[in-house]
């Protein structure tokens, strides 16, 4: 059986930390046999801890850590498959594969997710309007079920659990290995536009307008714009970079990224610069300063990774943590939703650090996959106890009034009650959960709090 120890973990937003049993095995025979022995009540299975509340925590259970398990086990290079264990990383993939000229079509943005997580999640990157989510380059995967058989699953076989597993958030089994297919780059650089907009109608308007034309899209939204200028915001657009966009100097080496180590923030940012005015200031300065430009050349760590760039970013936010809230609105009722989610956030008094708006294509398949036609919005909110709570409640009935959805991977705080409106997948995800895992082996401390399994 592998390691185990009892930790206090947490996921990137540092709330809520939970005491678990952690365990690290080395093989799939380690996983079987931790599974098969039960010395925890339940467990989870975890890689980066990069999903932001409580997804790959278990109070009192266990937690199965993949990051040992990262091993290439076939490429194709006719077909760009690409069959490795699931602890690999995104980071992983683009460091073997990029100076070939491959990358993964869908990226979220870190680049610190395993696969098996980015299943789990079912991930989705600035693309989705145009290539969908992480699902639509997933060939396959194998899932150790709880029985302790392993299963291939992909739309042509178990397909019933493959689509409840890609974005299941780990409670069908561990996905122990995953066939992706790796795109062709001709460069590893992005040609990048950037637009400023008045106001929510003028962003919205752009959307709508120019998407389409741009394989990459996101606009950083400022939530504490003036009276009047609400929803203005950063666009940002781009799409993969031939020979021809590159500058001369590039030309000659086109997937040598620079060296960008990731730096870390010396302290803890003052309390007093992170209350409202003060970063109603920095997001003044960062409008007026985002002068809008035509072709800009960027490398892809930076246009798909920039957060990645500051190590531990997400801790100098302060001990009580932060939680990011994503969700997404119908396109039919994005303007509405939006502009009463805006006021919502504008009157509680509560300090959003980073807001983000991108617009997302067709659902797929996935009984709790998130992305659905419409727009995104994700707002990072310091913790701040009782008071982010009265304002999730009121996010949670705006997106359920809208018929919209919370992202589970990125939530901390939804009630039970919103969940379950959110997802009509969820008396399928539920049904085949009995039949695959009666005893649930596998739950989590988000998918107890949502009420996810049978009560």
């Amino acid at each position: 059986m592998s390691d185990a120890a009892d930790v206090t973990l947490a996921g990137w937003g540092g709330w809520p930390r939970e005491l678990c049993r952690e365990y690290r095995p080395h093989d799939i025979a380690e996983i079987a046999a931790t599974l098969n022995v039960r010395s925890s009540a339940n467990f989870i299975a975890a890689g980066m801890h990069r999903s932001y509340g409580d997804a790959a925590l278990n109070a009192g259970g266990g937690v199965i850590r993949q990051r040992a398990r990262a091993r290439v086990i076939s490429f194709d290079e006719t077909t760009g498959e690409l069959h490795a264990e699931a602890g690999m990383t995104i980071a992983q993939i683009l460091s073997s594969f990029l100076p070939r000229g491959y990358m993964p079509g869908v990226m979220p943005g870190t680049k610190c997710v395993t696969l098996g997580g980015a299943i789990a999640a079912n991930v989705h990157g600035k693309n989705h309007h145009r290539d969908g989510a992480f699902s639509s380059i997933v060939s396959g995967f194998d899932l150790l079920t709880a029985a302790g058989t392993t299963l291939r699953c992909s739309r042509f076989e178990n397909t019933e659990l493959f689509w409840a597993t890609v974005g299941g958030m780990g409670l069908t089994g561990i996905v122990v290995s995953a066939s992706i297919r790796l795109s062709r780059v001709d460069s590893a650089y992005v040609a990048v536009r950037t637009e400023r907009t008045r106001d929510l109608d003028d962003t919205l308007e752009r959307f709508s307008a120019d998407d389409a034309r741009f394989r990459h899209s996101v606009a950083w939204l400022d939530c504490l714009a003036p009276r009047g200028r609400t929803g203005r915001a950063v666009m940002t657009r781009g799409d993969h970079a031939t020979s021809a966009h590159l500058p001369e100097r590039l030309r000659a080496r086109p997937y040598a990224v620079p060296n960008q180590a990731a730096h870390a923030l010396p302290m803890a940012v003052p309390r007093v610069l992170l209350r409202r005015p003060a970063f109603g200031l920095v997001n003044a300065m960062y409008y007026a300063l985002r002068r809008s430009s035509v072709d800009r050349v960027v490398d892809i760590e930076r246009f798909f990774f920039p957060l990645d760039g500051v190590r531990n970013w997400n801790t100098a936010l302060g001990a009580a943590g932060f939680i990011q809230y994503q969700l997404v609105l119908p396109l039919s009722a994005s303007r509405q939703g939006l502009i009463e989610l805006l006021d919502a956030i504008a009157t509680s008094g509560q300090t959003p650090t980073l807001c983000v708006l991108k617009q997302l294509g067709p659902a797929d398949a996935g009984l709790l996959s998130f992305p659905l036609a419409g727009m995104t919005l994700a707002v990072d909110l310091l913790n701040t106890g009782d008071a982010l709570r009265r304002l999730v409640e009121r996010i949670d009935s705006i997106v359920v009034k809208h018929r919209g959805r919370c992202y589970f991977a990125k939530d901390a705080m939804s009630s039970a009650e919103a969940a379950h409106a959110m997802y009509p997948g969820l008396g399928a995800f539920r049904a085949l959960k009995r039949t695959v895992d009666p005893e649930r082996v596998f739950s989590s401390s988000l998918a107890r709090r949502l009420q996810l399994l049978d009560d």
